[in-house]
């Protein structure tokens, strides 16, 4: 058999960071909203029937929809226009102020985010207050907090902040307040939030022919990696079926992959050895392997072949794995057996016809041969074609006349047993 070996050999991985695949803010740049003009001081109801995909929550004035202190602009005189489109919001501090942004889809429980937004404040306002980042699976509860941005310095415009964190919950919300001293004239603006996330891929599952490994590369510069194993290169090389893992950190942009592989070896064919074949009868030749195609000599493609003659077949099988390939030789054979029994012998000892033999020109998987009287009686019997009959009963000569015979048999090619009965005569 001649094979042939297919080697998988690496896959490449690389730490990027994305657009939230399923998680989008809906209207992170609150530029969705019906306000149609500036709006200061807005209860939370008043905000909440102005945004789309934004409730606000806030604490001032007892909370509650009749709470809440909130900004909706459109103008440039309130320390500048939009960071991006049209619309920003405001917040006054001490915890006063807060809004939920709904997400397109819930977040992913230990996949990792970043999150972007801007914030500013500046000297016609007293000085704004820190952001702070939360999660929420509902849409009026601060939930979990996230981040925490820095005191917004004065007058300088928008600031970007970032931040990364590991869903602690499949939340369905991000949510924003204003920390700092309950005051309601100190203002932060914010606008153009964006979620992100950290991703990396292994590749897909996969499976690899016997002997083959393959190289896992997770390698991204200023990373660190932990694999399944507990190591901490940037690459793992793979050499047997199992399930691998690993976890790369790029300055807290935290994601892992998983990857399952498995192996397959090269199929066996075996058609087996060279036979013979009886006229009218045929062969079935079976190469069949899982996930193969197959060639044989004639150019047919099935996994089993019928042989009716005598000749030379061949089939070659192809995997991803390699090939493999098995030949066979038939012989055409007449496989009829021919029994003859003599009608009479002459058991004197003189050397010639002394013993009721049959003569065959087959090999018998069954055979034998018994001899009666006229009454019936069991006079011989033999399972061996050549152990004939010699004419005696008991060790005693039995008299001249006519004995009957029964012989049974079975050949190798056809397992149905073949009965014949006769006579013979005992000449002295």
């Amino acid at each position: 058999m001649f094979r042939t070996l297919l080697l998988i050999l690496g896959t490449n991985a690389l730490l990027t960071l994305h657009p939230a695949i399923g998680q989008t803010i809906l209207n992170g740049d609150f530029e969705i909203n019906t306000a149609g003009s500036t709006q200061i001081n807005l209860l939370n109801s008043d905000y909440n029937s102005y945004m789309a995909n934004s409730t606000g929550f806030g604490d001032w004035n007892g909370g509650g929809p009749g709470g809440g202190n909130l900004d909706i602009i459109d103008v440039g005189n309130m320390c500048g226009f939009a960071q991006s489109g049209d619309w920003f919001v405001a917040l006054t501090g001490g915890g006063t102020d807060a809004f939920s942004l709904e997400l397109s889809a819930p977040l992913v429980a230990g996949n990792s985010y970043t999150l972007t937004f801007y914030d500013r404040t500046c000297s016609d306002f007293p000085q704004g207050q820190p952001i702070e980042i939360g999660v929420s699976n509902s849409n009026d509860l601060f939930g979990t907090s996230v981040y925490t941005a820095p005191v917004p310095v004065q007058n300088v415009g928008w600031t970007q902040r970032t931040a990364t964190f590991v869903a602690p919950t499949n939340a369905m919300y991000l949510t924003v307040r204003c920390n700092g001293a309950n005051n309601g004239g100190d203002w932060t603006q914010v606008d153009h939030f964006e979620l992100q996330h950290c991703n990396i891929h292994l590749g897909n599952d996969t499976t690899l022919c016997s002997g083959a490994t393959l190289l896992l590369d997770a390698t991204t510069p200023g990373a660190t990696y932990l694999w399944q194993d507990g190591s901490t290169n940037s690459t793992f090389l793979a050499s047997g079926a199992g399930t691998y893992w690993v976890t790369v950190n790029d300055n807290g942009c935290i994601a892992s992959d998983t990857i399952v592989l498995d192996y397959a070896t090269l199929p066996t064919v075996d058609l087996g050895h060279d036979t013979t074949l009886c006229q009218g009868q045929y062969l079935l030749l079976n190469a069949s392997a899982p996930n193969a195609t197959y060639l044989w000599q004639d150019g047919t493609t099935s996994s089993t072949f019928q042989v009716h003659t005598g000749g030379q077949y061949h089939v070659t099988v192809a995997h991803r794995c390699g090939t493999v390939s098995d030949t066979l030789y038939v012989q055409d054979e007449v496989c009829e057996c021919y029994v003859y029994l003599p009608n009479a012998f002459t058991p004197n000892n003189d050397g010639y016809n002394d013993h009721f033999t049959p003569l065959f020109d087959c090999l018998f998987n069954h055979y034998q041969l018994m001899v009666f009287d006229r009454w019936g009686n069991l006079l011989f019997t033999s399972d061996v074609p050549d152990h004939g009959w010699d004419g005696t009963y008991q060790n005693k000569a039995v008299p001249p006349g006519v004995y009957a015979y029964v012989v049974h048999y079975s050949n190798r090619f056809n397992e149905a047993i073949v009965t014949q009965h006769g006579h013979v005569t005992v000449v002295r």
